[in-house]
């Protein structure tokens, strides 16, 4: 029997390193244009929290950061639903999903993997 180089079992596992990328980046995004509407504050001056515009740019500011919040927030729930139905589309899979040879190229990319994602992935294991 040929030996595979990807199991449907591994597919679950994609799909929610793309569920969490997809969050993380999503939340990136959104610190970055909160972070590029705030105005710059004077050269030479710093203060450890963060300065909120005032005037016209204040008022600017909060209307474009509640409706892009709206659009993240958007995003985010679809993201998580599509992970939901992924989660319970490979449950039911589970029973059928046979576990056959692996090769040994599947094997060093799946120990890379969770040697880096691993730690961060343990807490988002469901059984």
């Amino acid at each position: 029997m040929k030996k595979k180089h990807l199991h449907l079992s591994d597919m679950h596992g994609y799909s929610r390193l793309a569920i969490e990328a997809t969050l993380g980046v999503t939340d990136m995004v959104e610190a970055m244009h909160h972070n590029i509407l705030k105005l710059p504050l004077p050269f030479g001056k710093s203060t450890p929290a963060p300065r909120t515009p005032t005037g016209v740019h204040g008022a600017v500011y909060k209307v474009l950061q509640k409706s892009s919040g709206v659009a993240y927030d958007a995003v985010r729930g679809v993201t998580k639903l599509v992970g939901k139905g992924l989660d319970a589309t490979f449950g039911h899979m589970y029973p059928e999903l046979s576990h056959t040879n692996s090769s040994n190229e599947r094997a060093a990319f799946l120990s890379a993997v969770n040697g880096v994602l691993g730690d961060h992935m343990a807490p988002a294991a469901t059984p």
